[in-house]
């Protein structure tokens, strides 16, 4: 489960095109002197979002272990990702275009996301 945790965890880096967790860990440790300071603000928005959901999803589990919770918490994640969405005003296409949603896979193989 850890390995698909942090397949995700890069991948959405990669999405977005910006500076992963090592991009990060060395801008941090070359002080920023080349201007990588900047590169690193924009990965850790995506870092604090992701390990407060992970906080959040942890400390869930240790009050209960039932089986419903990691589909409940997908379903509000999912559901409050589509009212980020709405309240923005951006359409479907708009949220997929600017990379908040993977590309349309109807009619497509299987594979085709795994393959991606």
């Amino acid at each position: 489960m850890a390995t698909v945790g942090w397949g995700l965890y890069t991948l959405a880096f990669d999405v977005l095109g910006v500076p992963g967790p090592e991009a990060a860990l060395a801008a941090f440790s070359a002080g920023g002197q080349d201007g990588s300071l900047a590169l690193l603000a924009e990965g850790v928005r995506l870092w604090l979002a992701a390990h407060a959901l992970g906080v959040g999803l942890w400390l869930a589990s240790r009050r209960t272990s039932h089986p419903a919770l990691f589909p409940t918490f997908a379903l509000l994640l999912t559901l409050a990702t589509h009212a980020v969405r709405l309240a923005a005003g951006t359409t479907l296409a708009e949220a997929r275009a600017g990379h908040w949603f993977m590309e349309e896979a109807e009619g497509q193989v299987s594979l085709t996301l795994t393959l991606a």
